[in-house]
């Protein structure tokens, strides 16, 4: 197994090579965190006395890219209070006072759907090619966000499961700077691709800038075993990147993201 991380380092570092001579830089950058996972786990399997390699049976075969079935959409449950009409705008107001003025509502939609919607698909430069990752449909909600703090202060260079832990922590920080009645009404889990990739898109029709300029913001979507998805751009001119990440991979421009699910404000009933 240790041979063939090795050959699979060598691989992503030739790829990352060829693709920063092309001038494609977003897409070397993400194949040398892949060749630093890789041979990160070269190590552990040396470490460990795994077998160099594993023999594969002759009558196994792999099965062709063209005839993988489509994975069937994963819906991502969240729980979501409902609230009165008063308590949803005073949520609304606490937040908006420590700078969550930028409310995107989430449509149940996947990656993939945004990733060929005619609507959509030219917002984006790459999307990562993983049905996983692409059939991750996020729950319909609104999400508050500070257009001047999207990412969480010092948050990069860090891996997936470290800024999970800041997320968290962040929420805590967040809830104790609102209103005692409001605090349990909100939430700030990390963001799938889709919701990250609808947020952008969101505050670029609206404002004419991308939320995320020149950075990228984690998700914990599976790629492969052992990889996640960002999403971002190197540049402001840029399209949507949705990128590749080694999971126990930091990097100077992947952050964590401050996003904020708010209470569905419950339907008044017509007068009979």
């Amino acid at each position: 197994m240790s041979a063939e991380l090795g050959k699979l380092r060598q691989q992503a570092d030739q790829l990352a090579r060829q693709f920063r001579q092309k001038g494609y830089s977003d897409i070397a950058d993400t194949l040398s965190a892949d060749a630093k996972s890789f041979g990160a786990r070269e190590k552990i399997a040396r470490q460990l006395g795994v077998p160099e390699t594993f023999a594969v049976s002759a009558s196994v075969q792999p099965q062709s890219a063209d005839i993988t079935p489509s994975r069937p959409l994963q819906h991502v449950a969240l729980e979501i209070p409902s609230v009165s009409e008063e308590a949803y705008n005073k949520t609304r107001e606490s937040l908006a006072k420590e700078g969550f003025t930028h409310v995107v509502t989430i449509k149940p939609v996947s990656m993939g759907e945004l990733a060929t919607d005619e609507a959509t698909r030219n917002r984006f430069a790459f999307v990562n090619s993983s049905e996983n990752m692409r059939s991750i449909v996020p729950t319909e909600m609104e999400v508050a966000i500070d257009p001047k703090n999207v990412r969480i202060k010092n948050s990069n260079n860090k891996s997936t499961d470290t800024q999970i832990r800041m997320t968290q922590d962040d929420e805590v920080k967040l809830k104790g700077k609102l209103p005692e009645e409001v605090r349990d009404l909100v939430s700030m889990p990390m963001p799938n691709a889709s919701t990250a990739s609808q947020a952008d898109i969101d505050y670029q029709d609206k404002t004419g800038k991308p939320l995320y300029p020149d950075f990228w913001v984690r998700t914990d979507d599976e790629t492969v075993s052992g990889g996640v998805v960002v999403v971002g751009r190197r540049g402001p001119s840029r399209g949507l990147h949705v990128h590749g990440w080694g999971r126990d991979v930091g990097g100077d421009g992947v952050f964590a993201a401050r996003m904020v699910v708010l209470p569905r404000k419950l339907a008044v009933k017509a007068a009979e």
